[in-house]
């Protein structure tokens, strides 16, 4: 499983705001302690998230080892992802 710089960031970040929440709840700093509070949740969340979930290529090997998928299926699958993209990046530029 490769883990990704953005992914370590992440978890960084997230760390930084779970102890700030930690040492404000302890200084009874009420508003600091919310403010981290606040983003302690999604980004440290977030970042196991993303480093204990499995990598999409390893699913598919895994599937097509077991049988539950074969070429067809991955290609009609891939098929509707990029249309799904080209949807995503049309949005995209139209706002």
């Amino acid at each position: 499983m490769p883990w990704h710089n953005f992914e370590f960031a992440l978890a960084g970040v997230g760390a930084a705001f779970v102890t700030g929440a930690v040492v404000a709840f302890k200084q009874r700093a009420t508003t600091p302690f919310k403010l981290a509070y606040f983003f302690a949740w999604p980004t440290a969340g977030s970042a196991i998230i993303l480093l204990l979930s499995p990598e999409r290529e390893d699913v598919e090997k895994k599937m097509r080892e077991k049988g539950t998928i074969d070429d067809n299926v991955m290609k009609e699958m891939q098929q509707m992802r990029k249309s799904q993209m080209e949807v995503l990046m049309a949005a995209a530029k139209n706002e």
